[in-house]
Formats: C-alpha cells, sequence, structure tokens
C-alpha cells in the first residue's frame, strides 16, 4: 500500500505546488488510397505546470505506430514505434508587455507561405500601443525528419534515408512587425523578414520578406493576403529571387445555420529565366489534399463551402482546380507527364471533410476526394485518378 501512496501523494503535492494539469490524446487514423492501406496510431501524453504567476511550462510527447503497405507484395507490415519530443515551452510574461517563450513551439509566421509547425529556438514577442513585435531563432536539427518536411535541397532528401532519424539541420532567423487594427478593429497589417542557413556543405541558403493583410466588411466579409519575395544563394553566390502571393474571401452567408463560402488562389514562382526562379517554402502545405504538388512553379484556384447542420458537426466541401506555370519545376509525381503544347493543366480536386465533436473529449474526423488527372492536360491521357478515404479519432484522457 505505501508503494502505491508515495507516488500518488507526490503528484498529489507536485499538483499542488506548481498548478499541474496533465492529460493524454489517443490518436487513431486510418487511411486507404489507390496505394493501399495505411493506419497510424499515435500517444500523445502532456502535462502543464505553472511555475510561477509569470512562468508557465508545457510538455508533451508522442509514440506513433505507422503501419503501411509493402508496394511489392502488398501485404500490410508493421512499422517502427516513432519516439517524439512535441510542444515543450517554457513561457515567461516578463512584463505586461513582453513575453519570452523558449524550447519547442510553434514558429510564428503570419503569411503561412514559408514555414509551419514545431521548431526548436527562442523567441520573444513585444506589445506596444499600437503594434506588435515578434522576433525568434530557431533550429530543425533536432525534429523527426518526416514531421518537419524540410526538402529545400538535395542534402536534405540525402539526409532523409530510413537510417537517419533527424530533420535538416538548418538555422532560421525570423523578425516580423503586426499593426492590428490598422484602419479599424477589423483589419490588421503584418510586415516581417524570415531566413534560413544551412549548416552543411554544399549549402543552399534563402531570405523572406513578406506582408499579410486581413481585411473584413462588416461581419459578413472577410479578405486575406499573403505576398512574399525570396532571395536564393548557393554555396554564398547568389542564385534567383522568387515569390508567391495567396489571396482568400470568405463570405458567411445569410442563411439559417451557420455557413460560409471561401473562395482562394495560391501560387509560387517557377524556373522562369535566369533571374526567377522556383520559390523555396521550408515546409508550408502544399497545393490540394490528394495531389500534393508543392508551392513552388504551381499555382491552384479553390472554391470551399463550409456549414454546420448542428452544433457538434462541421462539413467543409471544396473543389481545387491546379495548374504548373512551367514545365520544369514541378515534375515529381506519381503520375507520368505529358509533353506537348502548353501542358500546365494538372486537373481538378474534390474533397470534403466531415468533423464531429460529440463530446468534449471525443473528436472525429472524416475526409473523402478524388483528384481528377483527365481534367487537365499536363498528364498522360490513361493517367489514373487518386483517390483517398481517410478517417481520424482523438480521444483525450
Amino acid at each position: 500500500m505505501k508503494r502505491v501512496l508515495g507516488p500518488m501523494l507526490f503528484l498529489a503535492a507536485s499538483a499542488g505546488l506548481f498548478g499541474l494539469d496533465w492529460g493524454v490524446l489517443l490518436n487513431q487514423a486510418p487511411k486507404y488510397s489507390q496505394d493501399g492501406f495505411f493506419y497510424t496510431e499515435t500517444v500523445q501524453p502532456w502535462a502543464s505546470f505553472l511555475l510561477r504567476e509569470d512562468i508557465d511550462l508545457y510538455i508533451s510527447g508522442s509514440l506513433t505506430l505507422k503501419v503501411e503497405p509493402n508496394r511489392e507484395t502488398d501485404p500490410l507490415v508493421p512499422g517502427l514505434l516513432i519516439p517524439e519530443l512535441g510542444r515543450t515551452e517554457l513561457t515567461w510574461r516578463m512584463t505586461d508587455g513582453i513575453t519570452l517563450n523558449m524550447g519547442r513551439f510553434s514558429l510564428a509566421e503570419s503569411s503561412g507561405l514559408i514555414a509551419s509547425g514545431l521548431f526548436d529556438g527562442v523567441s520573444t514577442g513585444i506589445a506596444l500601443d499600437k503594434m506588435e513585435i515578434n522576433a525568434g531563432v530557431y533550429y530543425s536539427g533536432l525534429l523527426y525528419k518526416e514531421t518537419a518536411e524540410i526538402r529545400l535541397s538535395q542534402s536534405d532528401i540525402d539526409d532523409s534515408k530510413p537510417e537517419r532519424y533527424f530533420s535538416a539541420p538548418r538555422i532560421y532567423l525570423n523578425g516580423e512587425v503586426l499593426f492590428p487594427g490598422i484602419l479599424n478593429s477589423d483589419h490588421s497589417l503584418s510586415l516581417g523578414v524570415f531566413a534560413q542557413f544551412d549548416t552543411r556543405s554544399p549549402r543552399v541558403d534563402s531570405q523572406y520578406v513578406f506582408l499579410h493583410a486581413d481585411i473584413a466588411a462588416g461581419s459578413d466579409f472577410e479578405f486575406g493576403f499573403s505576398g512574399v519575395c525570396g532571395f536564393i544563394e548557393d554555396d554564398w553566390s547568389f542564385n534567383g529571387v522568387s515569390a508567391a502571393v495567396s489571396a482568400d474571401f470568405t463570405c458567411y452567408l445569410p442563411t439559417e445555420i451557420e455557413d460560409r463560402l471561401l473562395l482562394g488562389f495560391h501560387a509560387g514562382s517557377g524556373e522562369w529565366n535566369d533571374t526567377i526562379k522556383p520559390f523555396l517554402p521550408v515546409n508550408a502545405a502544399s497545393q490540394g489534399t490528394i495531389l500534393s504538388a508543392k508551392l513552388s512553379g504551381t499555382a491552384g484556384a479553390r472554391v470551399g463551402y463550409t456549414f454546420h447542420p448542428v452544433n457538434v458537426l462541421s462539413i467543409d466541401l471544396s473543389a481545387d482546380y491546379l495548374f504548373r506555370l512551367d514545365e520544369q519545376t514541378y515534375q515529381k509525381s506519381d503520375l507520368k507527364f505529358n509533353t506537348g503544347d502548353s501542358p500546365y493543366f494538372l486537373g481538378a480536386e474534390f474533397y470534403g471533410t466531415l468533423i464531429w465533436a460529440p463530446l468534449s473529449d471525443l473528436l472525429v474526423t472524416a475526409g473523402c476526394g478524388a483528384f481528377f488527372p483527365q481534367l487537365g492536360n499536363a498528364f498522360k491521357a490513361d493517367a489514373k485518378t487518386l483517390w483517398q478515404i481517410s478517417v481520424s479519432a482523438v480521444i483525450s484522457l
């Protein structure tokens, strides 16, 4: 009995002393596509501590089991158990307007076109009367390579071999100024710079200047715009400039149910001449959900509709048409490319997502869709339709 009471009393004392809160997330995620059946199971323990009135500590981790089809014989083969350190962040509210973050946490970059996800580093936020300043230094060499998804150079691809755990050893600098309510309370503007530096040779470095604007017209219309200009160096030699843009228009419809209509456009420069080069994001999201074409040298137009038939249910329907902006940049695909007059139209993708949250500790997400290369001319005439069905259930304990 004493062996049981000892740890319990210690945890109880720690909870009282440090303001301890803790839990476990269980995520089951099966997926089925033309490539076979995939299954991912993840256990994510977390703990939150209030060390002082002005200092918080959050610690999390994960253990993931992946089951994937062997594409030669097509049976299911179990993958390795993958341990990861998740968000592990110390937050110090130094004064009313200054906050310091240390550890592994989400990188704040407002354009959404350059980098996203967890990075190791230090950042600070300074809130002034009419603006906010954010700055940080980060490193990706201790992240798990498949989660970070950093593929900026051939060195990154070579280092992603199966026996290697860690991601590309790169250093990142970020600085941003945010003007909330620049014209009125519904508008905001962000201006920033971002840079990444390789620590290996041969090296590929890049720097970016970006802006992001959010504009609202009353409560029914919202417009968001992001623009990025990038500069690329190979082994310290200037190699060209690049650019990317993103624009989204959202309309909240005057209907009895809560619903909205989204129109969006995203594009990144390609291999256009000796000066204009492919846009080189660190790990930004791909165009589409199924085709997964990178933003480099591609463009996509989207129409989306989201509605909530009941409070615990959300349904999102989207249609994307994807293009490539040159014939050199986007060339790696499971589908074979066509040659001919202006083979720039990749095709159309249709996808639907259902999010159901019947309980506060249960979230179920289901999605299905298909990409139709037959609706474009970039791929061979006999290119197969790509499709995907996925389900994810997250339980909080």
